[in-house]
Order: structure tokens, then C-alpha cells, then sequence
């Protein structure tokens, strides 16, 4: 506010800014501006909506740490800062639930194609074969479909990630030794020839 002694104090207490600090402020600018422009290119070419990059994942740490001392910005301590107002987050849970719900729609769809599949290699006695996905949906539903689940169906247990193998089981022991005993032959060839 105008004619705000503490103001005029601080404002008073800060030293004007060097030669050098205008030109870092100047090219740390410049390279949050080059970053927009590379996304909202990046967002336009893969159709996808644009969203502004954090300071975060443009800068370095270094630079980072510079920018906000030229800019006088402050991060509380434990905490990223956020810019994300109440508008924001429920445009954010908007779009999760509508993308959500595409998947769930590019599933069921999914599901259709695999059934009449089935019923289709039933009726002519041919053995069933799994529909291909690129041929099912078209070329955007497809790589949406793959980005957002990975080629598997989140819904469907059986296709789930294995989230490791048990290396102590008596298969893996003898599938281990079976390896070992393989590569040691191949070196044994090697070494005397």
C-alpha cells in the first residue's frame, strides 16, 4: 500500500539490483519462457492438454535456488510451493474421472471385440485368436489406451504386473543352475580354442 512506512523500510533495506543479477533474472526468464514453448509445442504435437512446467523440472537446483533469490520468492520448509487453486484441483479431478471413464469405455469396447472374437472362432470351429488392439481401436484411441494402462487391463487380474519372482523356489534354483552350468560351457569353448 502506498505511503506504508514498513514498506518504504524494506524497500529501503534491499539493495538495487547488480548488472549480473539482471542479466541471471534475464536468462533464467528466458529459459522458462523457451520450456513453455517447447511444452505447449510438445502438447499440441501429441494432442494432449498443456500444462505449464513446475520451476522445478526446468531448473536446476542452482538455478533454481538463484531464481527465487532474484525473485524474491520463498518455499516453506517440507513443502513445494503450489499454485494450484481450488479451481484448478477440481479441474484436475474433473479430468481424472473423464479419463477414467475413457479407459473404462475403450475397455468395455475391448471386451465386445474379444467376446464376438470367441463366438465368432465357436460358430466356425477355428481356434479363438486374440483380437489386436491397434486393429480395434483407431490410432489415437490405441496409444491413449497404451499410455494410460501399459497394453493391460488394469480391471483384469490375470494380466496384472508380477510384481517379482521368488528366486528361492526349487524351478528357479534349477532354472539357475541350468543357466550356469550353460555359460560355463560356452567359456570353457572359448578359452581352449
Amino acid at each position: 500500500a502506498e505511503g506504508d512506512p514498513a514498506a518504504e523500510v524494506e524497500a529501503l533495506d534491499k539493495p538495487a539490483p547488480s548488472g549480473k543479477d539482471v542479466e541471471d533474472l534475464e536468462l533464467l526468464s528466458q529459459k522458462i519462457e523457451d520450456e513453455k514453448t517447447k511444452t505447449k509445442a510438445r502438447a499440441e504435437r501429441f494432442g494432449v492438454e498443456y500444462v505449464e512446467p513446475k520451476l522445478e523440472v526446468i531448473f536446476t537446483m542452482e538455478e533454481l535456488a538463484r531464481y527465487r533469490e532474484l525473485t524474491g520468492e520463498t518455499v516453506s520448509s517440507g513443502a513445494a510451493p503450489s499454485a494450484a487453486g481450488p479451481l484448478e484441483v477440481a479441474s484436475q479431478r474433473v479430468r481424472e474421472v473423464r479419463d477414467r471413464e475413457y479407459t473404462e469405455n475403450l475397455l468395455r469396447r475391448i471386451a465386445d471385440e474379444r467376446k464376438n472374437a470367441r463366438a465368432r472362432a465357436a460358430r466356425f470351429g477355428v481356434p479363438y485368436v486374440e483380437p489386436r488392439l491397434d486393429v480395434i481401436l483407431t490410432r489415437e484411441e490405441h496409444r491413449k489406451f497404451m499410455s494410460a494402462t501399459g497394453g493391460r487391463n488394469p480391471l483384469d487380474a490375470e494380466t496384472a504386473p508380477v510384481a517379482g519372482m521368488d528366486t528361492s523356489s526349487e524351478e528357479q534354483k534349477a532354472l539357475q543352475a541350468a543357466r550356469a552350468a550353460r555359460f560355463k560351457s560356452q567359456m570353457g569353448e572359448g578359452e581352449g580354442g
